[in-house]
């Protein structure tokens, strides 16, 4: 046997033949078991992405509604300032007018008062 290389008697092949089919068919099991395993992930990474997918829009939704917001505060503070900027300018005209009439109260206390005079000083030299 030895001197002849490898050769197997009927038993060994039989033997070989179904440690082959073994091997063979624990190898498709594997594979088997592969496919199953790759279908399942691929399902996994399908329902991730979906997942995915609605948490965006979601971000998306509340981002938009945010800037929305932001946008009428914007809005709110232009109007406030602006009412601001014109009660500040109606306070200075306002301001410039009372100036103007205190100035023409002290005319006319002055006025009065040299009318008092000259009246009084005709009275004193009338009498």
């Amino acid at each position: 046997m030895c001197d002849q290389g490898w050769q197997l008697d009927g038993g060994e092949a039989d033997a070989g033949v179904e440690f082959g089919v073994a091997v063979a068919h624990r190898e498709e099991q594997g594979q088997d078991k592969l496919q199953e395993e790759k279908v399942s992930l691929e399902r996994e990474v399908q329902s991730l992405r979906r997942r995915a997918s609605t948490v965006r829009d979601g971000y998306i939704e509340e981002l938009n509604k945010v800037e929305r917001e932001a946008d009428v505060l914007r809005r709110r503070v232009t109007q406030l300032t602006n009412k601001g900027s014109q009660k500040n300018s109606m306070t200075v005209e306002l301001q410039k007018k009372v100036k103007q009439a205190d100035k023409l109260r002290r005319a006319m206390l002055n006025t009065i008062q040299a009318c008092l005079l000259f009246l009084y000083s005709f009275h004193v030299d009338m009498a």
